[in-house]
């Protein structure tokens, strides 16, 4: 995959991991008082060519113990597709949290 090609998909992810962290920014403050950690990762392949090329939004939630209560990756490139769109970014993030409260609250109550 050659630099120009290249240039406009890391631009967009890195504008999709800036939302994903504005967003985390709001809610961890809640988070943190119930003991629970988000963490997010870019992450992407050897761009040898846009056929092969594929690019995630990780994230895992961890309690204060450092139990994984969820972990999940948002598609974002793959195979010369954008996947993901930027308004899939929150409700893949929401959702993902709601995921692992919901795993917390389980294992609080046994």
């Amino acid at each position: 995959m050659t630099p120009e090609l290249l240039e406009p998909i890391r631009a967009w992810e890195t504008r999709i991991e800036q939302q994903a962290r504005e967003y985390l920014a709001l809610v961890q403050p809640l988070l943190q008082s119930l003991g629970l950690f988000v963490e997010i990762a870019l992450c992407r392949s050897e761009p040898r060519s846009t056929a092969h090329y594929k690019s995630t939004l990780d994230m895992r939630v961890v309690d204060e113990a450092g139990h994984v209560l969820w972990v999940d990756s948002l598609i974002l490139y793959l195979d010369s597709e954008q996947w993901a769109d930027t308004e899939a970014v929150i409700p893949f993030l929401q959702e993902a949290i709601r995921e692992a409260v919901h795993t917390w609250r389980a294992q609080s109550d046994k």
